[in-house]
């Protein structure tokens, strides 16, 4: 899908732009829903394929689970873009294992970025430069950019500073974080760190298998023949550049993709020419759900990515040579080829895409219900997909008769349109919206809530919407 560029003029009637300010800008308000007792973040207990593989925190930003609450608190924030449309998580969802499944990310004002996002998971096991070009040193140093960025979020860590320390959930965080309520941005930094440090994907059937065998060269007792012929098809040729615990190999790299266009990947940081067209190589944990693939997003499928890697390598050097790889591919058979992904699929984590310990604390939170419980009447499904759009479904459920309205609100509250409206209603409805506001406008691109009331309770799912 490919999302038209919006412009601050046509966004303006729903959100307010306050761009590299050093005054407070207007915030979102809703606070998150946490746990009384914080969740486990900093003592994971992990299998042990990962106890000797080094982790890359720095002295004096452990993590901790206070730490790690506030990272996740910001993460999902979308008072971290200058207009409150994106967070972080709009761009790394959990359901897609902390990808967005679009070929470039959509940022705070519409626009467009000029890569693919990358997953999260495992990211304290990566000893070498973050983003494809590898610009940021470290995990701290990386958490700050996409927030000043002018296309993705639009802020000024000044700015950032003086807005989160408005509101009102934030002191209590900081001070049980760092054991004061000042918010700085090295602050910020270091809590979104141990955020993402704590993102450990370990519990595939991939990680069972080697838990049993200790050794990924032996059949896996959990696989089926063709999952095993995969594994070693892999092993064999692919683990140079996606190894170990974590199915990643430090660096960057060229992939023979062949035409690259004007991105040149780490060369346009480093200017060395043994640079060009290298990009990071991602870890391949949870690849099912994050595509499309590579840094510019152009392959939908691992069909596509294996055939590559089996028929399309081109490169610089002489006959289209690329390092590491055999003059045009790897020739795979069609049976190693479905072994391969077959393999690959086995490296979901479910349980590390619903772990609620990485959700969004923003979302399905609820007024009427007591805190921290699930309402036994009513239900306000996420909307799939989300970022939304016409084609969009919209589900609520209602088990009692109660007066029952579905409305969608921009993020400071106003009412944008009355979806559902009903005096007494039961039951499960599902149903779609063009957009198209009541004076016939199409609803511009932006971050907005979906509000269900039913009865005396009320429910809401934050919705990203891109027509």
């Amino acid at each position: 899908m490919t999302y038209p560029k919006m412009s601050v003029a046509l966004l303006a009637g729903l959100f307010t732009f306050v761009l590299q300010s050093t005054v407070p800008i207007e915030s979102f308000s809703q606070s998150p829903e946490l746990p009384e007792t914080p969740y486990n973040y900093a003592n994971q207990v992990l299998p042990g394929h990962f106890n000797n593989t080094p982790v890359n925190t720095p002295a004096d930003n452990p993590v901790t689970d206070a730490g790690a609450t506030l990272g996740r608190v910001l993460f999902y924030d979308v008072n971290l873009s200058a207009n409150n449309s994106t967070a972080c998580a709009s761009c790394h969802a959990q359901d897609k294992a902390f990808v967005d499944g679009t070929v470039f990310s959509v940022g705070f004002e519409g626009g467009l970025t000029g890569r693919n996002s990358m997953a999260t998971a495992n990211l304290a096991y990566d000893d070498s430069g973050f983003f494809w070009d590898e610009r940021a040193n470290t995990i701290e140093e990386q958490v700050l950019m996409p927030i000043q960025d002018g296309t993705e979020m639009g802020m000024t860590l000044e700015a950032l500073e003086l807005k989160l320390a408005d509101l009102s959930y934030y002191p209590g965080l900081f001070e049980a974080a760092f054991g004061s309520p000042e918010v700085t941005s090295d602050r910020i930094s270091k809590a979104l760190a141990q955020f993402l440090r704590s993102m450990i994907s370990y519990r595939s059937r991939y990680d069972e298998g080697l838990a049993t065998t200790r050794n990924p060269m032996t059949p896996f007792p959990n696989y089926s023949n063709s999952e095993n012929l995969g594994k070693t098809v892999f092993m064999q040729n692919c683990a140079r550049c996606h190894s170990g615990p974590v199915i990643h190999s430090p660096g960057s790299r060229t992939n023979g993709l062949g035409d690259y266009g004007d991105d040149h990947g780490k060369f346009d940081v480093t200017g060395d020419p043994g640079d060009i067209n290298s990009f990071k190589s991602p870890s391949l944990r949870n690849i099912e759900l994050t595509g499309p693939y590579m840094h510019d997003g152009r392959m939908e499928t691992l069909e596509e990515v294996v055939e590559h890697y089996s028929s399309g390598i081109t490169g610089r050097g002489p006959g289209g040579a690329v390092p590491g790889f055999p003059p045009g591919g790897f020739n795979f058979s069609a049976e190693q080829k479905a072994g391969l992904v077959a393999f690959m699929l086995t490296l979901t984590d479910q349980a590390f895409v619903s772990d609620p310990k990485f959700s969004d604390p923003f979302t399905g939170t609820t007024t009427g219900v007591e805190s921290g419980m699930l309402s036994a009447h009513a239900s306000l499904e996420a909307p799939y997909p989300n970022p939304a759009n016409s084609f969009s479904t919209l589900s609520f459920n209602v088990s009692q008769v109660v007066n029952v309205k579905l409305e969608i609100r921009d993020v400071r509250g106003n009412l944008v349109a009355e979806l559902f409206n009903a005096d007494a209603f039961s039951g499960q409805q599902t149903l779609n919206w063009s957009g198209r506001l009541a004076n016939g406008a199409q609803l511009p691109a932006g971050t907005y809530l979906l509000i269900l009331h039913a009865g005396d309770e009320q429910f809401q799912r934050q919705i990203v919407w891109m027509p």
